[in-house]
């Protein structure tokens, strides 16, 4: 599945303060792909500052989508912050490629 969006921003405490009980359990999000799913749930996970589970869910999402590279860029910015370089640049180069492969508008498998 290609993902077209711009880089993806930070989510901030100033769109959600908590995250509502409708992200642990996903029922905020029927109808939409699984991949995608987890990526909206770690999304509202890191804004509420629920890193470690946010982690847990952008890794979820690429685990169910392999060409999500928004979740890709969004785990080098967390490990960055968590000073874990390795981390951070290997999912920046995952980033960069899946990018670099929707530009040319191939797709990566």
């Amino acid at each position: 599945m290609n993902h077209t969006s711009t880089t993806p921003s930070a989510p901030t405490r100033a769109h959600a303060t908590s995250a509502p009980a409708e992200v642990d359990d996903g029922a905020a999000f029927s109808g939409i792909d699984a991949g995608m799913l987890h990526y909206y749930r770690a999304s509202l996970l890191e804004a509420t500052g629920r890193v470690t589970e946010a982690l847990e869910a952008y890794e979820q999402a690429l685990t169910l989508d392999v060409d999500l590279a928004d979740a890709h860029y969004r785990l080098g910015v967390l490990y960055e912050q968590l000073n874990e370089p390795v981390a951070s640049l290997f999912h920046f180069r995952a980033y960069q490629q899946l990018r670099g492969a929707l530009v040319q508008g191939t797709a990566l498998n």
